[in-house]
């Protein structure tokens, strides 16, 4: 059989052969493009059928997301397994989804937040002035600094506007002013910041399987998304929206133009104008916020549980406080001696002499340099706080605190960032540090974080991601993707009965996804295959964590706590670097992302 099938397949190619031969140049070169272009299409044909199978899970409705953990969801409306009874006391998601879908600003709510704006700056000349007064007489350049803020952040405290009303068309569809709206707020401006919050959204709505609105900002024209990737991505994972910061302080500009002359002269007689750049677009994304409850992440965090139920559980659910924070791995007022550091000096020491009494919450000491007393605020906990995702209430509602006064006084560190952020390293101290500063209620999770990365060659802990856990255990199983979906549920209380912990969110804050996509992410060391904590509770876990390398335990800290490593996987229940990389690949296959990259000289 085999000889006459050879016998047949050289007669085939023979003939084939001699018809070529004899076939004109023309011809040869027409029927070349025609096998050209059905090898192209074909092609095609299965590159858009491989794309569309990854997104099939957005396409039809963001109702249906694929998967909490390891376990697909079941269809939206379907009958969770085993206990009926946690379904029943779900916590409740408030407006989640569609009841407020985000829309782009319209010009009514843009004049609003311009007002915003405007009002800010008037009370960064007020603040000015008062610094300056102060500043001035003896001592270094420090002091004088830390005596003109001291004073300054007051009166401009005394000057702030109001947070901007809640929008018109909330009130157009039957939503009362005592109705919370919620959101998820992402910045992420830049190719490369562009890229990491595609990839979070992407985790949002199909691995945590999380409905909420989400706003992404970006600071101006020069970092916007082309129309075709905005329109791709409000339609695959409505409901979201772009937010251009630039174009709020654009009507700001043409608010003060167009009113007195007092106004027209204002920026030639007052130089404290706002000027964004880095870490101003997450705080200026919360204030610019159009919804009344909030969720900061980072571009580069990674939720892996709906973060849903967080908004009804905890004080921030009774509404007892208007902010929440997650730990960081170094504290904010670590030394014995903390009284004496700039930020406490700046920002808690009272104005007023002693006795402290007066002062509630304060302590006396003595003041660096001298025998003179001082009062200040007493620190209870001195851990620091990672800014990589915040949740805080931006307005009073429903009799429930507000976190806008802190806000604002975080805008102020901020503007004077070249002074606050060279002691707080950065912004992730001056949210905390300001509800601190105005005797505002503000909570942290009582749950030490972890860390995440790989052992080199070496037998080194690299660690080059922090893990941040639910901070309440007892309320996992309540929070809407899992009380309604039981076999979802039941993964997760499964790792969580074996890990005493469930993953909230993954902030990659170290080596970040390369803008270049999967190619040069495959060829580095980006894998996350090992993950460490510390084990402690209760008051120990107060406190700093401060991790370091070592050979053998690769974590430790120096509290010399139980430290516990296990492998990634078995601690979340599925592969993140698949995970990652796979979302990073649905990005590329998709035309829309390449023509942004092609707009952005990438590729």
């Amino acid at each position: 059989m085999a000889p006459r099938l050879a016998s047949r397949f050289r007669g085939i190619r023979n003939k084939w052969g001699t018809l070529l031969q004899d076939t004109a140049p023309g011809t040869k070169r027409i029927l070349g493009v025609l096998c050209g272009l059905l090898l192209f299409g074909l092609l095609f044909h299965l590159t858009l059928s491989r794309s569309q199978q990854r997104f099939k899970s957005y396409a039809n409705s963001p109702e249906h997301p694929t998967g909490v953990g390891s376990a697909p969801l079941e269809p939206h409306g379907a009958q969770p397994e085993g206990d009926s009874e946690d379904a029943s006391k779900v916590v409740p998601s408030g407006l989640s989804g569609w009841e407020l879908a985000p829309e782009p600003w319209t010009t009514e709510e843009l004049t609003e937040l311009a007002k915003v704006w405007i009002g800010i700056e008037n009370a960064l000349c007020s603040a000015h002035e008062v610094y300056v007064k102060h500043a001035e007489g003896q001592g270094d350049d420090d002091e004088q600094r830390i005596r003109g803020h001291a004073h300054a952040w007051r009166a401009f405290m005394a000057a702030i506007p109001s947070p901007p009303p809640q929008p018109a068309r909330a009130q157009r569809r039957g939503l009362g002013k005592d109705t919370a709206t919620r959101a998820v707020v992402i910045p992420a401006g830049g190719p490369g910041l562009m890229q990491l919050g595609l990839v979070a959204l992407q985790a949002l709505r199909d691995r945590a399987g999380c409905r909420l609105p989400v706003e992404i900002f970006y600071q101006d024209a020069g970092e916007a998304p082309t129309p075709g990737l905005e329109a791709w991505v409000r339609k695959t994972f409505a409901p979201v929206v772009f937010r251009n910061i630039q174009q709020v302080a654009q009507r700001a500009y043409e608010l003060r133009a167009n009113g007195s002359a007092t106004t027209r002269n204002w920026y030639a007689s007052c130089p404290q104008q706002l000027h964004i750049e880095g870490y101003g677009l997450k705080v200026f994304a919360m204030v610019l916020s159009m919804y009344d409850e909030i969720l900061v992440l980072d571009s580069d965090n990674i939720p892996l549980l709906d973060p849903t139920g967080l908004f009804g559980v905890g004080k921030f659910g009774l509404g007892d406080i208007g902010g929440f924070f997650w730990t960081d791995y170094f504290g904010l007022f670590e030394p014995s001696d903390y009284r004496r550091l700039v930020p406490y000096r700046t920002m808690l020491k009272a104005l007023g002499p002693p006795p402290c009494s007066q002062y509630e919450g304060t302590v006396e000491y003595t003041e660096p340099g001298s025998e003179q007393q001082a009062c200040g605020i007493r620190i209870e906990d001195r851990r620091g706080s990672e800014s990589g995702q915040i949740l805080l209430r931006r307005r009073d509602i429903d009799r429930k605190r507000s976190f806008w006064r802190p806000l604002m006084l975080a805008v102020y560190m901020y503007h004077h960032r070249d002074f606050f952020y060279r002691h707080l390293y950065g912004d992730k101290d001056s949210y905390r540090l300001a509800a601190l500063a105005l005797h505002e209620p503000s909570e942290i999770t009582p749950i030490a974080l972890g860390s995440v990365g790989f052992y080199d060659d070496h037998g080194l802990f690299q660690g080059h991601g922090m893990l941040q856990f639910w901070p309440f255990p007892e309320e996992l199983v309540r929070t809407p993707a899992l009380a309604t979906n039981g076999s979802a549920r039941k993964h997760v209380l499964a790792r969580l009965e074996k890990m005493g912990r469930s993953v909230m969110f993954l902030h990659r804050n170290q080596r970040k996804i390369p803008q270049e996509g999967t190619r040069l992410l495959m060829k580095q060391h980006f894998n996350l295959k090992v993950s460490c904590w510390s084990n402690t509770t209760g008051e120990e876990a107060k406190t700093p964590p401060r991790y370091i390398m070592t050979p053998e335990e690769g974590l430790t800290r120096l509290t010399e706590p139980k430290i516990v490593c296990v492998n990634t996987t078995d601690l979340v229940g599925f592969d993140v670097d698949a995970a990652i990389l796979n979302y990073i690949e649905n990005l590329w296959d998709r035309r829309e992302w390449r023509h942004y990259l092609y707009s952005r000289n990438i590729y």
